[in-house]
This record gives structure tokens, sequence and C-alpha cells, in this order.
């Protein structure tokens, strides 16, 4: 479907319904029942404001896109001779759409622990942008911004909980085989 026509329709949708209405529709359209995206948006609109924790070894071991994308990026600074750094993940980074919608761009800091072992974590505030006129969706992001003043919807934490990975091990074979030929040394 083109952009425009899609964009078209989604407004439409936001014209005509009231701002609870048009976020319960897009996680209709968009997201899986019981998903971890769907999950996320529940606790945004119930108000709990309360921190989520998600399982590092999981979010790689469904989103091997993501780990690709993070180990790359670890390798190259490693080979450049860091120690520590941070992993910039925009939205376009993931494979997994259902983890794309619950967490969305992040930064992942990583430390050297020991050779080959690197600790992952992040912590990212769930929000919605009203202000990026860009996206197709603006309008379901506008009303599910507004669901923060007119109802219980509050921003919380998602805590990617301090991991250890063995950057030989657990990162997607062509990722760090990739990047690692060579005389390079973890």
């Amino acid at each position: 479907m083109k952009k425009e026509i899609l964009t078209a329709m989604i407004n439409a949708v936001c014209v005509a319904l009231p701002d609870r209405q048009v976020v319960s529709v897009a996680k209709f359209a968009t997201m899986k029942p019981n998903s971890h995206a769907a999950k996320f948006l529940e606790h945004y609109l119930t108000g709990g404001g309360k921190t989520l924790v998600v399982d590092l070894k999981l979010l790689f071991k469904q989103d091997k896109t993501l780990a690709k994308h993070v180990g790359v990026q670890i390798i190259q600074a490693r080979r450049n001779g860091a120690t520590e750094g941070r992993v910039l993940v925009r939205q376009r980074n993931y494979g997994n759409k259902n983890w794309r919608n619950a967490i969305g761009t992040m930064t992942v800091e990583w430390r050297l622990v020991k050779k080959p072992i690197v600790r992952l974590r992040f912590l990212d505030i769930y929000r919605w942008h009203p202000k990026d006129d860009k996206r197709v969706s603006q309008c379901v992001h506008e009303a599910a911004d507004n669901l923060r003043a007119k109802a219980n919807a509050r921003e919380f934490v998602i805590h990617g909980k301090a991991t250890n990975f063995n950057l030989r091990e657990d990162f997607p074979k062509g990722a760090v085989a990739k990047e690692t030929s060579g005389s390079f040394e973890f």
C-alpha cells in the first residue's frame, strides 16, 4: 500500500475516533495479543509507571537482526581498542516487529568484562513522539501522548538488565565471524 494512502487511512481513524479508541485500533491492527509490544502499550495506558525489565538474552534470541547490529558495533569498537561504549539502536535496526514496537529507539551500553565477555544493558523511556511529523502513524503518536494529560497513561522505564554476553558465542555467527577475521583478539 502506498504511504500516502496508508497515511490518509490512519488520519481518517484519528479524526473520527477519540484518542483512546485510536490507540486501541492501532494496537489491534499492528500488535499480536500478548506480545511484548501489546503488553508495553497496555502498561503505558494503565498508568502503572513501574519499570519493566527486559531479558536481553531473550531479546537477542528473538531478534537476530538486532543482535547482529549490536554485535557488529561492539566488535568494531573493540577493534579500535575500546573497552566500553554505546550502540544506538534505531527502529530500522530491528528485524522483529514486536520488539521494534515494544522498545523502539534505544541506546545499548556495553563494557568489556574479560575477553571475550562484554556486559550489556540499557535504560529507555517508553514514550510516544507527538512532534515527529515524519511518521505515517503520527496522529496515533499524538493520540497516545494526549492520553497522558487526559487519562492515566504514564511513561515508564524499560530496563535491559545488565547481562554478560560472549562475543564468540552469543551473537549471530555472521556478525562476529565477519568482523573478527584476521588477527583481532576479543
